[in-house]
């Protein structure tokens, strides 16, 4: 499990990794997402501190992608960080993309 960084406004991370906010109260809410499995009938979610899912997504085909813009979060809550991604094939359930 690695922490970290957004870097250019992205934030890149593999199953396991973890994110703290850099704000006061470490709350985080993305811009925007795109997953892509390496594999077939994955799934992948991202947890917040408190272990509740903030994020699911599942990919059906090998190398398929999922992508989620602004519209998703609407009216949804800030998560708490520091969140945690995790995809079903672990170290080869591909990767998470998050615009900050």
């Amino acid at each position: 499990m690695a922490a970290k960084t957004a870097t250019y406004g992205y934030l890149r991370m593999a199953s396991g990794d973890t994110f703290t906010s850099p704000t006061p109260n470490k709350e985080f809410q993305p811009r925007a997402l795109i997953w892509a499995g390496m594999g077939s009938a994955q799934t992948a979610q991202i947890t917040d501190v408190n272990g509740s899912t903030v994020c699911y997504m599942s990919a059906t085909g090998k190398y398929d992608h999922v992508s989620l813009d602004g519209h998703f979060w609407g009216e949804s809550a800030l998560w708490k960080t520091p969140i945690t991604f995790t995809a079903s094939g672990g170290a080869t359930g591909g990767y998470l993309f998050i615009v900050t």
